[in-house]
């Protein structure tokens, strides 16, 4: 059975953090949006967490500065858990995912998180 938790209330979610989550963030402020989603992201690395984020490579470059730039103790010894994903390479024109190429990206990480 799926439970949804507000993103805010995801990483006191235990459960979630020890299973892995999926995040669905829908935005009006992109600046508000680029800030929670470096913060989750950041919390993450901290708990040596795998991160998979899947968006335009301007807000990637943006978040990516922003921990480079941060207090994370240790960011370029944890960066290779940090897995970025230009989502322009996974829509095709008539904006489906192109799915089978997602998976087959994901696998090895799928099998790392179930091993763990």
């Amino acid at each position: 059975m799926q439970t949804s938790h507000p993103i805010n209330e995801a990483e006191n979610t235990p459960k979630a953090m020890k299973n892995g989550a999926h995040i669905l963030y829908m935005y009006n402020e992109l600046e508000k949006y680029i800030e929670i989603a470096y913060e989750y992201i950041y919390m993450g690395l901290l708990n040596d967490s795998i991160v998979i984020f899947m968006e335009s490579e301007e807000i990637i470059t943006t978040i990516k500065t922003r921990l480079q730039h941060s207090d994370l103790l240790g960011f370029h010894n944890r960066v290779n858990n940090f897995i970025y994903i230009n989502a322009n390479e996974f829509y095709v024109v008539n904006k489906k995912l192109n799915a089978e190429k997602l998976i087959k990206l994901l696998q090895p990480f799928l099998k790392l998180t179930r091993h763990n």
